[in-house]
Parts: structure tokens; C-alpha cells; sequence
């Protein structure tokens, strides 16, 4: 199964300490005009701006900050300075819980407008709580036609989709392996392994090694984890780290700590073609997460918000986040401003999360539970070390 490669600017991971401020984005010069002077003609003509109601003169957005915000500054955010003339500042956070979500959306006014969500979940979970400033009827009207199925809502949309395959190490597996039960049979395939320690991420994979297809993950059930469990069981024995940053995976096989392992595509893609040692297994399937982008519930600029969240729904300017980041989002277009072997990774990309049908609440409302039962997995013991 041959890797593909291409040229990509690279980017690294996000910090890991907290910073929480809010940064301006450079300057804007016709980022509003002073008290009693026109207003920016690009604010009222810029969707949902209108001469009657013209977009507010900034718009504040929450990310993580680090390499994900650069990029969005480069896809997104400059452009949308120049042609909207809102100033885009960040308010960065490089963690955040969901109860500090909840506190932001109930205060008087929220401290910034639009974010994207630090775990899958809370977007489901932001909804059914109430969190989100609604999007006004028609907003969808003119991208839908583009948009892939159930990548938006009257609540947000798509930022960008991880997906994480497996990866194996060239010289251990000079075939690769063909899939997920290749990867769990470890006395017919010989080789140490890695499993990332996110209980989620393990049940999918174990399950595409039991036989099921990616159509057939969800609905998820207990019977499931019961088969996802006794499949990591028999695996044990050729474990020899459980991952806990999203480099170890690549940094592992590139290095041949393990033959074998899972990652996120974005990490291991630049690894190849950097011309390490390792290949993608794009056929096999799964773990699928949508990350989404929402307005807040109480935003202080929620017009510039709903402008600038359109905005990023542009194809084109997706692909260049693509390029940058190497993460799709919701426009199924984008493959017409990618280089071939770029539109074919979101090509298999879009395959994945349209058949996973992926329902986040199962995790949300079984986590505690599931937690214990992975936890008790791990103290059991019976790894390779």
C-alpha cells in the first residue's frame, strides 16, 4: 500500500501551558471608524452586514492558541481583516474545561464571541446545555449546496476533523499490514505495538480489528466494549507503551520503539514525507473527530461572529487551511484548490466520517463508567513493557 506524500508547511504541536489572553491580531486600520464618523463600508456589505446594521468592529475568538491559531490567522483571519475590516483579536486558552465553558456562556457578557471546541463532546453537550448563540434563519442558504452532510447546524459548523489510521513501521512491515485484525493478530504479525491511552480512540480501533466495518461502529453499546475489551486483552502481550502526546505515536515507529501503532493523520503525513520510515494505512478506517467552531451564548459582537463563521466556510480558503494544518472541515469542495494527492487524503478522509455516523453523546453519557472499566484495563497488567 503506497504512502502518499506531498509538500505541506509544517506545523508543530500547541503549547501545553495556559495562556489566557486576548491578543490583537495586528492592526486593522479601518477596523471601525471613531465615535460619530462613518462607518467602514466593507462592515456593511460583508454578510450579515447591512447598511442599516453593519457588523460590529471586532470580533473576539477562543482557540487553544499555538500553531492551530496561526493557521486559522493565515487561512482565515488576515483575509477576513482586509475584506470585512473587523479586527479579529484571540483569546487564548491552551486548556479550558467544559464547566469553564458553561461559566462563560452564563455570564452577563460573554468574554469572547465565537470559539471551537477543545473535546468532540462538548459541542453536543454545549447544545443540549444551552451554550450557543443560534444562527438566524437562511445562514446556511447559500453554502449548504457545498457542505457536507451533518457537518453544520443552526449552532456551528465543522473547524476541522481529526482522523487518526494506522501507522506502521516500513522496515518491520515491509507490506504494511492490511488491516485492523492484521494489527491485533501479533503472533502472525510479529512486532511490539503502541495503543494510544484514550479509551474512546482504543474501543473504535479494537472493533475494526473484530471484523466490524466502519458503518458498523455506532451505535455504540456495552456489548461492543465487552468485544472492543477482550480484543485489547489479546494484544497485551505485544504492547509495549500506551501514548500519551500525539507525537509519540509517530516519534515511536519512525524510531522503532514499536512496529506498530495509530495516529493522527497531520502527524504522521509530514513524518513521511520528511522520508521517515513509516506509511499510513488509508484503507483499513478509524477514529473519527469533529471539532466544531460556535458563537456563544451572550457574545458581545455576535454579528461579526456570524460573518466571520461564514467566512471560514469558503473552499478555497479551507483547502489553504488544509495545506497548513492538515485537517479538513465541512466544505466537500475543497479538493478542487488541492494538489492531487492532498484531494485524495480528504477524498478518504470524507469517506471515513460520512460512513462513521459517529454519535458523541454515547461517550459523553457513559464516560464516568467507561473510564473505570479502562482504567481497571490498565491495572490489570500483562503488557510487554
Amino acid at each position: 500500500m503506497a504512502s502518499r506524500t506531498h509538500g505541506r508547511l509544517r506545523i508543530g504541536a500547541v503549547a501545553t501551558t495556559l495562556l489566557m489572553s486576548t491578543v490583537a491580531l495586528g492592526s486593522c486600520a479601518a477596523g471601525g471608524a471613531p465615535e460619530g464618523g462613518d462607518v467602514d463600508e466593507r462592515r456593511t456589505t460583508c454578510y450579515p452586514g447591512t447598511p442599516e446594521n453593519p457588523l460590529e468592529e471586532k470580533v473576539i475568538v477562543n482557540t487553544t492558541g499555538g500553531t492551530i491559531a496561526d493557521a486559522l490567522t493565515e487561512a482565515y483571519w488576515a483575509d477576513f481583516e482586509e475584506e470585512c475590516g473587523v479586527k479579529v483579536e484571540r483569546f487564548d486558552m491552551t486548556t479550558r474545561t467544559f464547566a469553564q465553558l458553561q461559566q462563560f456562556a452564563e455570564a452577563e457578557t460573554a468574554p469572547f464571541d465565537m470559539g471551537n471546541t477543545y473535546l468532540p463532546e462538548e459541542f453536543p453537550m454545549g447544545v443540549e446545555a444551552g451554550l450557543f448563540h443560534e444562527l438566524p434563519e437562511g445562514f446556511w442558504d447559500d453554502l449548504e449546496a457545498d457542505m457536507l452532510p451533518g457537518s453544520f447546524n443552526e449552532y456551528g459548523a465543522w473547524g476541522y476533523v481529526v482522523v487518526r489510521l494506522m501507522i506502521t513501521n516500513t522496515d518491520d512491515f515491509p507490506d504494511g499490514l492490511e488491516t485492523w485484525a492484521d494489527f491485533f493478530d501479533a503472533d502472525d504479525n510479529p512486532g511490539p505495538r503502541a495503543v494510544q491511552d484514550i479509551a474512546r480512540t482504543s474501543i473504535v480501533m479494537a472493533l475494526l480489528g473484530k471484523g466490524y466495518t466502519q458503518d458498523e461502529i455506532y451505535p455504540m453499546s456495552w456489548d461492543k466494549v465487552d468485544e472492543a475489551f477482550e480484543m485489547l486483552d489479546t494484544l497485551k502481550p505485544a504492547i509495549r507503551t500506551l501514548t500519551t502526546q500525539s507525537d509519540q505515536p509517530v516519534q515511536g515507529v519512525a524510531s522503532g520503539d514499536f512496529a506498530a501503532t495509530w495516529a493522527n493523520t497531520a502527524r504522521a503525513i509530514p513524518a513521511i514525507q520528511d522520508g521517515l520510515p513509516m506509511e499510513i494505512n488509508w484503507d483499513a478506517g478509524g477514529d473519527v473527530l469533529n471539532y466544531y467552531f460556535y458563537i456563544i451564548k451572550n457574545a458581545e459582537h455576535p454579528r461579526a461572529a456570524e460573518a466571520l463563521l461564514h467566512y471560514q466556510q469558503d473552499a478555497e480558503r479551507q483547502a489553504k487551511f488544509y495545506e497548513l494544518f492538515g485537517y479538513p472541515a465541512g466544505n466537500g469542495a475543497i479538493g478542487e484548490f488541492l494538489e492531487p494527492d492532498q484531494a485524495k487524503e480528504v477524498e478518504d478522509t470524507v469517506k471515513l466520517f460520512t460512513a462513521s455516523e459517529e454519535d458523541q453523546m454515547w461517550w459523553v453519557e457513559n464516560n464516568d463508567e467507561l473510564q473505570a472499566r479502562w482504567s481497571e484495563w490498565k491495572a490489570a497488567g500483562g503488557f510487554a513493557g
